[in-house]
């Protein structure tokens, strides 16, 4: 067989080592009649050194950065709907898929994101808009259900706390009147009658305003 000096050229590319395999060449130095003319001892030895590989990344780094723009893109993804409840005017309902369900889940994933904030109070604003025009049209019941909602939102919401304060003091007030009036009827004996001046008259509309 044909002997030959030979040594090894390795062509190595860090940035696809993992797609393109080191190269080796071999490469005839003398002819094989001069290397059989040698002793066995004297003939050149090739020795040839391992490629070196350097380490890929560690799975975790891969895993977190992967981990990131999945929850980016989740942010993402929220927002957008966000948007589109609010456009559709889906503000506390339904549960799932109302606007501020989806900005909660914001806020679960980047508990600082502005956008989320920002939203969460444009939505409390809305209901104190709406609160605002139910008194206006004296629906108290109507307008206390949307201040509620409204702070369910943003329980620190100052004008939605002042409407809910608005609307305790009005009703004390009523009560007090009617208060007033059914203790002059009671004194005065007037238990039931006439119907529309008597005790249990009085009663009976400081009951509704007050259950409890």
């Amino acid at each position: 067989c044909v002997v030959a000096m030979a040594w090894v050229k390795m062509s190595f590319d860090k940035r696809n080592y993992d797609k393109q395999p080191a190269t080796v060449v071999i490469e005839e130095e003398k002819p094989a009649i001069i290397l059989e003319m040698l002793k066995p001892e004297e003939r050149p030895v090739v020795k040839i050194q391992p490629l070196q590989l350097p380490s890929p990344p560690p799975e975790e780094t891969k895993e977190e950065i992967k981990e990131e723009d999945i929850m980016a893109r989740a942010v993402e993804i929220f927002l957008e709907k966000a948007d589109n409840a609010l456009k559709a005017n889906r503000l506390t309902l339904p549960e799932d898929e109302s606007a501020f369900a989806y900005y909660k889940k914001v806020q679960e994933l980047e508990p600082d994101n502005q956008v989320a904030r920002e939203g969460l109070a444009l939505i409390a604003s809305r209901y104190r808009v709406m609160a605002e025009k139910k008194l206006e049209n004296g629906d108290v019941d109507e307008a206390r259900e949307k201040i509620e909602r409204g702070l369910e939102v943003d329980p620190q919401d100052e004008k939605l706390l002042a409407l809910q304060q608005k609307i305790v003091d009005g009703e004390q007030a009523e009560v007090d009147a009617l208060l007033r009036k059914a203790r002059e009827a009671f004194a005065a004996r007037k238990y039931t009658t006439p119907p529309d001046d008597c005790a249990y008259l009085y009663y009976k509309a400081i009951a509704k305003i007050r259950p409890n």
